[in-house]
């Protein structure tokens, strides 16, 4: 493929995704620090019915086992766009996952046709 090809792929991709990737890097991070400054105080207690089973959270909020106090309901919209199941949430983050391993690839490329075309020219120079 030409390298004014992949230049052009990888640009168009690239301001397609910055915000998606603002986004989810940005967000990332918030949750990240976080749950690194967080108490952790999260307790156990018996529940009647069908809430037999959960916890609650140091800000009462009742998590399911397994959780460890993470997920979309802790941490709001952050919560929801890095922790929420369902088809469209799982589709989201394989959507961005892929096309983030496209900017790799495409600007691996890229990187590799300049430095073979620098070293061409600088074979060239020394002769």
């Amino acid at each position: 493929m030409k390298e004014s090809d992949l230049r052009k792929y990888h640009r168009y991709l690239g301001i397609t995704l910055v915000l998606f990737l603002l986004v989810q890097g940005g967000s990332g991070i918030l949750l990240s620090m976080e749950e690194l400054f967080d108490s952790g105080d999260t307790e156990t207690r018996e529940l009647p019915g069908e809430l037999q089973g959960h916890r609650t959270n140091h800000s009462g909020t009742e998590v399911e086992n397994g959780q460890g106090g993470h997920g979309p309901d802790k941490h709001g919209l952050l919560g929801r766009i890095h922790h929420e199941e369902g088809a469209v949430w799982n589709l989201y983050r394989i959507l961005i996952g892929s096309a983030l391993l496209v900017m790799l690839f495409t600007g691996t490329a890229i990187f590799i046709k300049i430095e073979s075309r620098l070293k061409k020219i600088g074979k060239e120079q020394s002769r």
